[in-house]
């Protein structure tokens, strides 16, 4: 009877709590300080009425090259989280967790781990994001909000502590001096946006700040072949190239009619992180979230 009481009451209460969720918008809305900016070579793809075929980007790839990665009892990799290049070697990171790294010659066999997982100087706990810049490997650990920078042998050089709440959920290297951080909108006091920070860890800029909260990182950086870093959110048509003071609008993809992002977003800012996703993946009448 004790038992099925507090089963009772815990069903109650958690009820209560569901039903007193709340639409969530951010009234205090940060100042967004990147300048904006349009490319004079802006482009729209228009890919609603155009969709790219499946086979697009095989078209522009000249060729394809398997490199088997050598397994030993050092470098056994659970699944593999990223690839990178970094001199003449492969750096691969295992998701699994905690997740190590491992450095590989170009021939696929297997040289030195990049640090190691431990609580000493220069150890991660986890390697939630590894890339490289500048010929350094970086190791971002969101359980220490600490991003760890290695030499290409594996040496430990320094760290930059991103202090909770406001370390971001991922982080991109602008040149030597400068990262850019994502940031997920999931309470009032973390909008959703992207922040700018040097490497003492101090916020130079933010941009892009919205109303409705999000349960999902603000964008995607990726690095195109001319070095810009490029931003794109799932929710935008726009593709923005980011530097340590400017927001530069360069192409539209032409995903989405005038207004349907803020009514999507309007009506599922209120929901739960899984049912946010479900909403924007699950085939529906809704176009925008097919």
């Amino acid at each position: 009877m004790k038992n099925f009481t507090i089963l009772l009451f815990s069903i109650i209460v958690l009820t209560s709590c569901r039903q007193q969720r709340e639409e969530i918008v951010i009234t205090d809305i940060p100042s967004a300080s990147l300048s904006v900016a349009e490319s004079e070579d802006f482009f729209n793809l228009n890919l609603k009425d155009s969709p790219l075929k499946n086979d697009f980007i095989l078209s522009a790839i000249d060729s394809i090259e398997f490199l088997p990665l050598e397994t030993t009892e050092n470098s056994i990799i659970g699944k593999i989280g990223s690839v990178d290049f970094v001199d003449d070697y492969v750096i691969v990171s295992d998701a699994q967790a905690p997740g190590k790294v491992y450095a590989f010659k170009s021939d696929g066999s297997f040289s030195h781990p990049i640090g190691s997982i431990g609580e000493g100087a220069g150890e991660y706990s986890s390697a939630n994001q590894v890339f490289s810049a500048n010929n350094k490997i970086h190791i971002y650990d969101w359980k220490l909000s600490k991003l760890f920078i290695y030499n290409v042998d594996g040496t430990f050089i320094s760290s930059i502590d991103f202090s909770k709440p406001t370390s971001p959920q991922n982080i991109y290297p602008i040149g030597s001096e400068y990262y850019i951080g994502t940031y997920a909108g999931y309470f009032k006091y973390n909008p959703f946006e992207i922040r700018i920070y040097n490497s003492s860890d101090s916020i130079t800029a933010t941009g892009l700040p919205f109303k409705y909260t999000r349960p999902t990182p603000s964008g995607n950086i990726i690095e195109d072949n001319s070095k810009r870093h490029l931003y794109y959110t799932q929710l935008s048509d726009t593709i923005y190239n980011v530097t340590d003071t400017t927001l530069c609008a360069v192409g539209a993809l032409g995903l989405f009619t005038n207004g349907e992002v803020d009514e999507f977003m309007k009506k599922t800012s209120s929901l739960d992180k899984k049912d946010s996703i479900k909403a924007l993946y699950t085939p529906s009448d809704n176009e925008m979230v097919n």
